[in-house]
């Protein structure tokens, strides 16, 4: 039976259940959302760094440039106690506060309690004559669930060739030339988190796939990699090896005559842990940052006529 006082904590936490829990990290943009089924907030959405994303600004590189190397943060240690309730009654009366189950029977109710937190109940084994609570250690997947969400990307760091500053100080490319795509090598790494609760751990690596392009105007470009600066030996006209876009029209029309171009980094995701005594691993939802930059795209006649200047400019790395 479960003491007085846990009843009473518990009663309490569940009459606030028709309303929606709140998600750890909720203060915090996170557009890309993770581990479904997470109804008591433990473990909330990947974060990406929007402060790059200000308007006019390409992007800068993210927190996680650097700060997600090796991290270990704390893991939850739960204790689980039997409920007043049989499972039945529990799904009766707090069904959307039903964590998961402790395996076993499945005949017995518990409570769960995590770092002194009442959240939420699991179906579990019938336990011993005497039995007392236990704490329970996080699976290796629990823990990769919690690295995944502690991960913070960095943000693609737009470049591109041609890149022209217009009189205004749009930012702006040819109609019909092989414009170069890349991104700074600095956010193309592996990103590697790492969570342990006693001899149980997990470790999540984000490793970055493809750059994309988004162009404004419909079209777009996946590139395999973080494509290739330009320099001066590739030839004025030439196309990039890996990585570029030809604008078949201008943004005169477009309000204020350029489009949102999104440069995006999608990451591919895998887990390797252990229980203690075996191996565990797996593989995670794909992740993605995004940043914009603003374009113009214009004709080179009308570039010409506009500023004292060759017809074409080409931007190198740096």
């Amino acid at each position: 039976m479960m003491p007085p006082r846990a009843v009473a904590v518990f009663a309490v936490v569940l009459a606030f259940a028709a309303a929606p829990p709140a998600r750890a990290g909720a203060d915090r943009d996170s557009p890309i959302t993770v581990v479904p089924g997470d109804l008591f907030g433990h473990i909330g959405g990947p974060t990406v760094d929007l402060g790059a994303t200000a308007p006019g600004q390409p992007g800068r590189p993210g927190r996680g440039a650097s700060a997600s190397y090796g991290h270990s943060g704390p893991a939850p240690v739960c204790t689980y106690t039997q409920a007043a309730h049989s499972p039945s009654e529990m799904f009766g009366k707090y069904r959307e506060w039903h964590a998961g189950s402790l395996g076993g029977d499945g005949k017995v109710a518990y409570t769960r309690t995590c770092n002194g937190m009442t959240s939420g109940w699991v179906t579990g084994p019938t336990p011993a004559p005497g039995a007392a609570p236990a704490p329970i250690l996080p699976s290796p997947a629990e823990l990769a669930a919690r690295a995944y969400e502690q991960l913070v990307l960095p943000l693609p760091v737009p470049r591109l060739s041609p890149d022209l500053q217009l009189g205004d100080g749009r930012r702006a490319t040819v109609v019909g030339e092989h414009t170069w795509l890349w991104t700074e090598p600095v956010v193309w790494r592996p990103l590697v988190e790492r969570v342990q609760a006693g001899p149980v751990w997990a470790q999540v690596t984000a490793n970055p796939a493809t750059l994309s392009f988004d162009s404004g105007m419909g079209p777009t470009r996946s590139c395999t990699g973080p494509g290739t600066p330009y320099t001066r030996a590739a030839g004025l006209h030439a196309a990039s090896p890996d990585c570029d876009f030809v604008y078949p029209r201008s943004t005169h029309g477009q309000p204020g005559g350029q489009v949102r171009t999104r440069f995006a980094i999608s990451w591919s995701v895998s887990w390797t842990g252990s229980t203690g005594t075996a191996p565990a691993g797996g593989r995670l939802p794909d992740l993605v940052s995004r940043a914009e930059l603003p374009l113009a795209v214009v004709e080179a006649q009308a570039l010409r006529q506009a500023q004292p200047m060759p017809a074409l400019v080409r931007k190198e790395k740096g």
